[in-house]
C-alpha cells in the first residue's frame, strides 16, 4: 500500500475526505493528492499524521499499529500506575511523600504527552 493509499484509507475510516484533511492540516487543497507521485516533506507528513491521530511510521507503512508512540507510552504507563495504586489501596498502606511525589510527577508527564497529541 502506498503512502497516499494509507492516508486515504485512514481518513475514510474517520469520515474525512482528503481535501478536508488537507485543509485541517493547514495544507493546500491538493497537496496530499500530489503524494501519489511525489514524496512529502517530513514536517508536512507530521501534520497529516497528527490530524489523523496516527504515527508517521504507520502512514509510511513501517508499522501496522496506527497508534502514536507517545500515546502507547502513556496508556502503558497509566495501566502500570493503576496497578500500583490498586496494590497500595488494597493493602491499606498509605503512600509515602516520595511515592506521592512520583505519582504527581508522572501525572505531569501524562498531561504533557497529551498536549503533544
Amino acid at each position: 500500500m502506498t503512502l497516499f493509499e494509507r492516508i486515504k484509507e485512514t481518513a475514510k475510516k474517520q469520515g474525512i475526505s482528503i481535501t478536508e484533511l488537507s485543509s485541517n492540516a493547514g495544507l493546500g487543497e491538493k497537496t496530499i493528492y500530489k503524494w501519489k507521485t511525489q514524496e512529502p516533506k517530513v514536517e508536512t507528513l507530521k501534520k497529516v499524521a497528527k490530524e489523523l491521530n496516527v504515527s508517521v511510521d504507520y502512514l509510511l507503512g513501517n508499522t501496522d499499529d496506527p497508534q502514536p508512540t507517545s500515546r502507547r507510552f502513556v496508556e502503558s504507563g497509566l495501566s502500570r500506575a493503576d496497578d500500583k495504586l490498586n496494590d497500595i489501596t488494597a493493602t491499606g498502606a498509605d503512600m509515602s511523600d516520595t511515592e506521592l511525589k512520583k505519582v504527581l510527577d508522572y501525572m505531569g508527564l501524562i498531561k504533557d504527552a497529551r498536549k503533544e497529541n
